[in-house]
């Protein structure tokens, strides 16, 4: 018996051995490799989906000094990857871009009598550049926000965007006030890190949650504000339907921020009932973890498609004239959601789309993303 215990030690033994053998010979052929390549071609830089990035800890987070988080390096990645949208400080977020037309750049020149005021706003910032991030750690989970600045952008879509629908009327919008916001919806991990639990149909921890109603949202947000995970000067809220729209754009005009058409290829949406194309895309029928796609110009995913987002603001109909600040109605019977979602026709994924639904509504194709505004 003795015997045959030790013939299997030994043979363990040996295959471990071998196995060892043929790993490490595999990897100092690659090292000896990667050694002969960087010799004749030179030394390969990895690239990212974004550029570096700054990150601003909570621990030493200043909102008075967010000036911080902004390099040189930083802006120039942004302008050779987005081209005009980005300018150097001071910066006005929605500066005059090539497709804007003349009739329309008045509204974003330095002699427009608002403009003192936002940049005053934006020394007050910090000149935080929009993109700019930061980290907050909540429990195990980590929760990215991008910066968004004091803005004028049009609300909205002119009459002849295609398929658009007559609650989208356009209207000038002044925001007074920078502001953060989740880049990406809230995951279903950092929910159920909070709210020790999970109500989403489709189960994921890097899926975004849903079957949340607008009063679930608010709970949420008094819980992490009880537990004092915001920094010092901050407070965590829905951000209100203008700010949702403003940093969905990142300063562009075209009906999506990345452009004029959509199938399914640039968001989690119906791509067979595509806009602006013929051509017809795949249609997933679920959701899909969050940063499939790229972000727009100031780093925020998924505004398009995945899921709808609930937003602060009781619906009504918009203004005919210029808006400070907007935050809807002061009552109403039923809650904005924003965006796109899976099974949205690729019409309903426009920046300028609106959706309203009452607030105890629970559906599998609505969520949500946090702002961080100043507490006032």
């Amino acid at each position: 018996m003795s015997e045959v215990v030790f013939v299997i030690f030994v043979t363990i033994g040996r295959m471990m051995a071998r196995d060892f053998l043929r790993y490490s010979i595999r990897l100092t052929n690659r090292k000896i490799l990667s050694k002969v390549i960087e010799l004749f071609v030179g030394k390969k830089e990895h690239s990212h989906a974004l550029a570096p990035r700054v990150d601003v800890t909570v621990a030493n987070i200043n909102v008075e000094d967010c000036s911080k988080t902004t390099e040189r390096n930083e802006l120039g990645f942004r302008r050779q990857r987005y081209g005009e949208r980005l300018f150097p400080p001071p910066y006005d977020a929605c500066a005059l871009i090539p497709d804007l037309s003349a009739d329309r750049a008045k509204y974003w020149s330095e002699t427009d009598e608002t403009f003192p005021k936002r940049k005053e706003i934006n020394k007050r910032d910090g000149n935080c550049l929009p993109g700019d991030f930061l980290n907050i750690k909540i429990g195990d989970e980590e929760a990215v926000f991008r910066y968004c600045p004091a803005s004028k952008f049009l609300m909205g879509s002119p009459e002849d965007e295609a398929e658009r629908s007559s609650r989208e009327r356009q209207h000038l919008v002044t925001l007074t006030q920078g502001y953060w916001l989740q880049e990406t919806p809230m995951t279903q991990a950092l929910f159920v890190e909070v709210a020790r639990r999970n109500p989403s149909r489709f189960s994921g921890a890097l899926r975004p949650v849903e079957r949340v109603s607008w009063n679930d949202c608010n709970e949420f947000i008094d819980l992490l504000n009880s537990r004092g995970y915001a920094p010092k000067g901050l407070e965590f809220d829905l951000p209100t339907e203008a700010e949702w729209e403003c940093a969905c754009r990142a300063a562009m005009l075209t009906p999506f921020n990345f452009g004029n058409t959509l199938n399914g290829d640039k968001a989690i949406c119906n791509g067979k009932r595509p806009y602006g194309t013929t051509t017809k895309g795949r249609y997933i029928g679920e959701t899909f973890p969050v940063k499939k796609y790229e972000p727009n110009a100031w780093g925020f995913y998924d505004m398009h498609g995945n899921v709808r987002e609930w937003v602060s603001d009781w619906y009504d109909d918009y203004p005919s004239e210029a808006a400070t600040d907007p935050t809807g109605p002061s009552s109403g019977t039923k809650r904005v959601a924003r965006g796109g979602c899976w099974h949205s026709y690729a019409k309903h994924c426009r920046s300028a789309y609106r959706s309203r639904y009452e607030p105890s509504c629970r559906s599998d194709h609505i969520g949500f993303r946090l702002a961080l505004r100043l507490v006032e």
